[in-house]
């Protein structure tokens, strides 16, 4: 039986965790035994792109785990940058793939567009906060830590 392909799109407005939670991703699957990142914006090495990833960055890649090749986009923003960079993916053969888009409009669109040579895309948002209510607590801890298990609960998709 062919494995299954599929898309995981995180979708939600601006600084809701997006990039953060698929960053958090590759990062946790980076550091785990026998991963391969093939990195194609920037062209980092996993290892450099451990060492070298600064907040903002916009990554897209392919990392090899577990038996299968895992597609990474955090470009959710531009309905160019996502066509571009889904396409890249799928041309790369991703088994999976995890990206980010807007909550509605082109964004949306472009994912849909590359979902049609897949088996399912699933749709999903960022863990999010009111941080204001939570007096005296550090919001951007907060949000770190949401994004690590929203992280977390994406690698589940891989197995």
């Amino acid at each position: 039986m062919a494995q299954e392909k599929f898309i995981v799109c995180l979708r939600g407005k601006a600084k809701q965790g997006k990039r953060e939670s698929i960053i958090t991703l590759m990062k946790l699957l980076l550091k785990k035994p026998k991963t391969k990142l093939e990195c194609y914006e920037p062209q980092l090495s996993g290892e450099e792109f451990l060492k070298q990833y600064t907040d903002g960055w916009d990554i897209c890649g392919a990392i090899y785990y577990n038996g299968k090749k895992i597609g990474i986009n955090s470009a959710g923003d531009v309905p160019r940058d996502v066509r571009r960079q889904l396409k890249k993916l799928a041309e790369k053969n991703c088994d999976i793939i995890f990206c980010a888009s807007r909550s509605k409009g082109d964004t949306v669109k472009e994912v849909k567009k590359i979902a049609k040579r897949y088996n399912a895309l699933i749709w999903t948002s960022p863990y999010t906060a009111d941080t204001p209510l939570l007096k005296g607590v550090d919001s951007e801890q907060i949000h770190q830590c949401l994004n690590e298990k929203k992280a977390k609960h994406l690698a589940e998709f891989i197995g």
